[in-house]
């Protein structure tokens, strides 16, 4: 995903890259092709889950050619299913807020919805977001 990023001159192009772990029970394994073999494996094996936790880190990377430390975001996802309905409650951890809690969320839902539609399925809706 492309982004822009300020710096003391003005805006540069960025990029925004991430990375997503899974919840294991006591920590976060990175999501890759084996990692979503055993998540499936489970659901096809246990039913569905009745929460899910995900960890997000964001991080923002400039292209020009010279050496920047751009900062991250790493966010905490906790999803609740209920019939019908999934809950997303957003924890920032650290990092400097580039993207916020809610464009997260609604990026998802962007990116979940695309799937969805490639896939011949109806796409879901946003239907509330509160920001404490």
């Amino acid at each position: 995903m492309e982004i822009t990023l300020a710096d003391r001159d003005g805006y540069l192009d960025g990029q925004l890259v991430f990375r997503l772990g899974i919840g294991n029970g006591d920590s976060f394994d990175t999501l890759d092709s084996k990692e979503e073999e055993r998540v499936l494996n489970r659901i096809e094996n246990r039913g569905p889950f009745n929460t899910l936790d995900l960890a997000f880190q964001l991080h923002y990377a400039i292209d020009d050619g010279r050496r920047h430390r751009v900062h991250e975001d790493h966010y905490v996802l906790r999803l609740v299913f209920q019939p019908g309905r999934v809950e997303v409650l957003v924890h920032h951890l650290k990092g400097v807020r580039r993207v916020e809690p809610d464009e997260l969320v609604r990026l998802i839902v962007e990116e979940l919805n695309v799937e969805l539609t490639r896939n011949r399925y109806g796409e879901i809706e946003l239907e509330a977001v509160d920001i404490t």
